[in-house]
């Protein structure tokens, strides 16, 4: 089971005098290893390409369209760089707290 897992790990992580996973950490690393990838991984490549808008078809491929009612469909990465506090902005799930976790997750798990 995954708790027998989870103290599996933290045991080899107090072995190496390191933090265990908290409960955050180890759930995030597991949505991670799983179909979330995708979701992901192309958040952070959408955000990260904001600078230069990506080729639509790409955008596309990676489900990373925002429908809204006030506005017309257009790529997150357009998105991004909107202000803090556009209507635009507070409807895209960047998956912040999510990806701070599974960092810190491989930072810890890169230790073993």
């Amino acid at each position: 089971t995954m708790l027998s897992q989870r103290e599996e790990v933290n045991g080899r992580l107090a072995e190496q005098k390191t933090s265990a996973l908290c409960d955050e950490e180890f759930y995030g690393a597991r949505l991670y290893t799983g179909p979330m990838f995708l979701k992901y991984n192309g958040t952070l490549r959408a955000l990260a390409s904001s600078s230069a808008p990506a080729p639509r078809k790409k955008l596309r491929r990676a489900g990373h369209w925002q429908r809204s009612t006030r506005q017309s469909q257009r790529p997150r990465a357009s998105l991004a760089a909107e202000g803090e506090g556009s209507p635009a902005k507070a409807a895209v799930n960047t998956y912040t707290t999510t990806l701070h976790c599974i960092n810190s997750a491989i930072i810890k798990l890169s230790k073993l």
